[in-house]
């Protein structure tokens, strides 16, 4: 273990070394950028981040149906291709409705040709992680920590809204998050830390589930969730995990409970998980 730790960062420092005058001419063209005009990265980033939201949202939109989940399927369906269409007359969306946020507001939310209502989940989501997006760059600055921390959101915000709808979370999230956070996350510098994270983090995930199915005499396993909390865990660190758990359940009961209540069999926790992460994080970091 030791030895594959030393070999680890060596490879991580040599990388670091071979590629420091590339990041330093970036670094000091980046401030020059920024004190001529401060709000440049801030607004790049709120443009970049809506437009990563309305990527998502096509994504989530198009991926059940590509993969056939819950019994649909459209063969020849792509992230690309067809273009942007209504799905009630077929009728392609115009160039000017594509653009986030904006969009929606100038084609009134609603398909011209048959006047079927466009979600406003859409302009929505899109408004908020351009909002999150600026204000991350602003707070951080443009640099290799906000590009982490736009990383995150964004893998979150795909994962969280994929799960509400579908209760589906492929491992094609989950690991690049896992991979990024082992590599990238801010909160914990120490590489063992982040490798023993996600660990913790899944298999308190794996025990949970476990004890609940064998107290229900049912298979209440989600592995999705499993993973997603094991790639969470490797941002946060090893001691951020106890509270990144304990908070991802208290938001899990917030929003269940009521719509348990209201009839719904099954309440994804892949939103919990994330929206856990963020609390768990600021809670760990006001006790230190």
């Amino acid at each position: 273990m030791d030895g594959c730790y030393v070999a680890g960062c060596g490879l991580r420092d040599g990388v670091a070394y071979a590629f420091q005058p590339v990041t330093a001419a970036l670094s000091t063209a980046a401030m020059n950028v920024s004190d001529a005009a401060p709000w440049f990265f801030p607004l790049a980033a709120a443009l970049l981040g809506a437009s990563a939201a309305s990527l998502i949202g096509v994504v989530v939109d198009r991926l059940p149906r590509m993969r056939g989940w819950n019994g649909r399927s459209e063969p020849g369906l792509g992230l690309a291709s067809p273009p942007s269409h209504c799905g009630g007359c077929g009728l392609d969306v115009p160039a000017l409705a594509l653009v986030p946020v904006a969009g929606w507001f100038i084609a009134e939310g609603r398909c011209r040709g048959c006047g079927a209502r466009v979600p406003w989940v859409y302009p929505a989501v899109e408004a908020g992680v351009g909002l999150a997006s600026m204000a991350i760059v602003a707070f951080a600055g443009a640099g290799v920590l906000a590009l982490a921390l736009l990383l995150l959101l964004w893998g979150m915000v795909l994962v969280s809204w994929i799960d509400w709808n579908e209760h589906e979370i492929p491992d094609a999230f989950t690991v690049p998050l896992l991979f990024f956070g082992l590599l990238l996350s801010p909160f914990e510098v120490d590489v063992t830390s982040r490798v023993l994270g996600a660990a913790l983090a899944g298999g308190l995930t794996w025990v949970a589930f476990a004890i609940t199915g064998a107290a229900r005499r049912e298979d209440a396993m989600s592995l999705g969730d499993v993973a997603l909390a094991g790639a969470l865990g490797a941002w946060a660190g090893v001691c951020a995990v106890p509270a990144f758990i304990v908070c991802a359940c208290l938001v899990y009961v917030a929003y269940a409970f009521p719509l348990r209540r209201a009839g719904k069999v099954w309440v994804p926790m892949g939103p919990a998980l994330c929206a856990g992460l963020v609390l768990g994080l600021a809670v760990a970091r006001l006790l230190a």
